[in-house]
């Protein structure tokens, strides 16, 4: 068979490929659009955009919810780290930057506002993270690690919050100024011995995850798909 006639079989297949899908699209109408969306994963949106500008992660965990500062050293670095490998910002400064200032500054530190501590170590603009709670034991023998965080997005230069805002995201004014609201819980364990060494690791897988779900608030990112394991 000549290239031309191979050509014209070609393209015949094509358009009748193409017919048989406006077919059942006109025939099956929404149950075509939930096909299609099934087949086509969809991200999830991002709540809110960073402006690209030298910014800082900066966790904060007054409370003491955890007994190990590095978890909290963790969450900050992890959630700079996803916020520049999904090209989230560009422009990320150093959590650790922040160790530095605690040292040098000593019980003064703890006068300084978020806007000063991001002009110190030379941010624009401060991603806040505030722990309110997290616990690995809803209840004796139950394994469950959960938590929750406020985040918020200040502005160093203008001196004041970008996120969120009265209104926005369905928040109202008294929500906006507790920050943005982040829920993580994982999936439940049966025979799980509690022990220093078993909730140490927990302690970190959970706030991997923290940084992880935070962190996401400002890309969008795929849901779930079939086959994943649970969470």
């Amino acid at each position: 068979m000549k290239c031309g006639a191979l050509w014209r079989r070609a393209t015949v297949q094509v358009i009748g490929i193409a017919v048989l899908l406006g077919t059942v699209a006109v025939s099956g109408g929404c149950n075509y659009v939930a096909w299609v969306a099934q087949i086509i994963p969809q991200k999830i949106k991002a709540v809110y955009r960073l402006e690209d500008r030298p910014t800082l992660v900066m966790v904060e965990d007054p409370k003491h919810v955890f007994d190990d500062p590095t978890i909290v050293a963790r969450i900050s670095h992890e959630m700079t780290d996803a916020l520049s490998h999904a090209h989230a910002i560009s422009q990320l400064i150093d959590p650790g930057k922040v160790d530095s200032l605690i040292v040098s500054l000593g019980n003064d530190y703890q006068r300084v506002g978020i806007d000063q501590v991001g002009r110190a170590v030379g941010a624009q603009q401060v991603v806040h993270v505030h722990v309110d709670w997290a616990l690995l034991y809803p209840q004796p023998g139950f394994f469950r690690p959960a938590a929750a965080l406020e985040v918020k997005v200040i502005d160093v230069i203008g001196h004041r919050r970008l996120f969120p805002l009265a209104g926005m995201s369905g928040n109202d004014g008294g929500e906006a100024l507790r920050g943005h609201m982040v829920k993580v819980q994982m999936g439940p364990r049966g025979g799980v011995e509690p022990g220093a060494v078993t909730d140490r690791a927990a302690w970190h897988t959970l706030a991997s995850r923290m940084a992880r779900d935070a962190a996401r608030i400002f890309y969008g990112h795929y849901p779930r798909q079939p086959g994943e394991p649970f969470e």
